[in-house]
């Protein structure tokens, strides 16, 4: 090792850097977001939340009712920190970055064996995925992904090492990270690691010895059985509709587009490219990348691309399709692009710098000021924004400033500029939008209404949104808009809560309580205001009907 590598600065370190990154957006995004944005993260703490109340670590529950949407394993997770300091909503918020931790780790490992000859190519790609815009802001949700990545890439570790030593607890390896993959997500994790199984003979390392197809089978059974357990103890408590909903109906109905949010075929392409940001306005990084894939074949042939390009092309042919499903694609496409980047003698210059930092000194203080503008309720910019925009602002100058030499070190001072600018990003965009999708002021007088004895209905679908913030143990009944009128009818001076969007007031209805959400209201109004006919729930695309009439 040379005098100039021993004497390296901590901020070289692709690792170092990475994980001054991840602590740095974990504290702000932790601080200045709402503690769960609705209406996916209130509905998996809702669901903990019942799970705990009961004392049913089997069922998954919400509002009243199994829930049979997704395994349990994120669930148990926060019930073990629940167990140990408590019921809180800081603890879940902290176990998508600690298991970015844990996935950086795994891939920078993967990165070691793949690439032994390049060094810290694995570090470089965990930097390079993990600095993106997008994951960076991602990582502090309360979402199953991040728990996904973890249990994907150590299967990962486990199938290289399984290939290429062939040795038991590498099989081992391989059936744990899928284990806990399904105990995540389901069946999708087999997308990621099955076939990059199915065409090992073509990148496994020469030299490595005849793969074993009795331990292979024996791996793939081995990360079922788990999941498999688990369903059929949950069936055994929810019910045979339940089981057959959760082994079957689920998986129909995403492939089917059923689920929600279909897309055409060629969606995740654009994507993508998006989700590379700000990498993607970095000349040096795709050069490097382009020259490796034109130059070797060998390179072409690694695993990495085995982990990606298939679990694309399936995920593509699903119906269903969420941006988040491609994040284990760009943690295994970032592994050839950071060993191309290592093995270059690229040089960067201030010329690549200038649409990087444009993104964080020009783009972010753009979002950050003016979003208030154009936010319903909001107040002009303050002091708070003014200083989270100039610190983009700063990061972009020190761009400029750190732009010229070799492209890798280039690199590192990059991921972490540009997280100090997303954390200036989430500070500034937080601040204005944080009071549209804080639900606990509503969530705490539902409590109140339903310790008095008073039944709370809710228009619409009802998807735990107020059950964790309010710490509450009884049914919100939803109520199709077509029966508003008849449930009130059946239950005087009940409580009924809608958006805004679904009702008429006249002039002298009451409302009992409103809180801001997603830029109109949260109301709760009493049922004696529907019969007497001073409010009426109507569906939306009638009142946008009537609004266009009027027009």
């Amino acid at each position: 090792m040379s005098q100039s590598q021993s004497k390296r600065s901590p901020l070289a370190s692709p690792l170092s850097v990475l994980v001054i990154g991840i602590v740095l957006v974990t504290l702000i995004g932790v601080w200045a977001r709402p503690f769960a944005f609705p209406v996916d993260e209130t509905r998996y703490l809702a669901v903990a939340w019942e799970m705990w109340w009961r004392d049913d670590f089997v069922l998954p529950w919400i509002n009243g009712q199994p829930y049979d949407h997704k395994p349990p394993l994120l669930f148990w997770l926060i019930h073990a920190g629940w167990a140990v300091f408590g019921v809180n909503d800081w603890w879940p918020r902290w176990i998508g970055p600690l298991c970015i931790l844990l996935a950086a780790v795994a891939l920078a490992k993967l990165g070691r064996r793949v690439y032994p000859q390049v060094a810290d190519a694995g570090a470089y790609a965990a930097l390079l995925v993990f600095s993106t815009t997008y994951l960076a802001v991602y990582q502090t949700g309360i979402m199953f992904d991040a728990l996904l990545l973890v249990a994907i890439t150590t299967g990962w570790l486990g199938l290289h090492a399984a290939v290429t030593r062939g040795q038991w607890r590498d099989w081992g390896l391989f059936a744990l990270g899928g284990a806990l993959g399904m105990l995540t997500k389901g069946p999708v994790t087999l997308l990621y690691l099955l076939p990059a199984l199915l065409a090992a003979t073509l990148w496994r390392p020469s030299g490595a010895p005849p793969l074993h197809l009795s331990r292979a089978v024996v791996a793939v059974l081995a990360m079922v059985v788990p999941v498999l357990l688990w369903a059929f103890a949950a069936g055994m408590q929810g019910g045979e509709q339940y089981l057959r909903d959760l082994l079957i109906g689920q998986t129909a109905k995403r492939v089917q587009g059923a689920m929600g949010h279909p897309r055409p075929f060629y969606w995740y392409l654009p994507l993508l490219l998006l989700l590379s940001l700000p990498w993607l306005l970095w000349w040096p990084l795709w050069k490097a990348g382009w020259s490796s894939w034109k130059h070797s074949t060998r390179a072409r042939l690694a695993m990495p691309w085995w982990l990606a390009l298939p679990a694309l092309l399936a995920l593509m042919l699903v119906s269903g399709k969420q941006v988040h499903y491609l994040i284990p694609i760009m943690a295994a496409l970032a592994l050839p692009l950071a060993a191309a980047l290592q093995r270059s003698d690229a040089r960067a210059s201030r010329w690549h710098a200038i649409p990087m930092a444009a993104m964080n000194g020009v783009l972010f203080p753009v979002l950050i000021l003016l979003l208030p503008a154009y936010w319903p309720q909001a107040n002009p910019p303050t002091i708070v924004q003014f200083a989270a925009a100039a610190v983009a602002i700063l990061t972009a100058i020190a761009m400029l400033l750190w732009a010229s030499g070799p492209a890798n070190r280039v690199a590192t001072h990059f991921a972490l500029l540009h997280v100090i600018a997303l954390g200036a990003l989430l500070v500034g965009v937080m601040s204005t939008i944080r009071p549209d999708y804080d639900l606990r002021p509503m969530a705490v007088f539902v409590a109140e209404q339903q310790a008095q004895g008073r039944s709370i209905g809710y228009v619409g679908v009802y998807q735990g949104e107020l059950h964790f913030a309010g710490r509450l143990k009884q049914r919100i009944e939803p109520v199709p808009v077509e029966d508003a009128l008849a449930w009130s009818a059946a239950h005087p001076h009940a409580l009924l809560m809608m958006r805004s969007k679904r009702v008429n007031l006249l002039p002298q209805a009451h409302v009992e309580a409103r809180t801001r959400y997603k830029r109109a209201e949260w109301l709760a109004i009493s049922t004696d205001e529907f019969t007497s006919g001073r409010a009426e729930v109507i569906d939306p695309l009638i009142r946008s009907e009537r609004r266009n009439t009027d027009g």
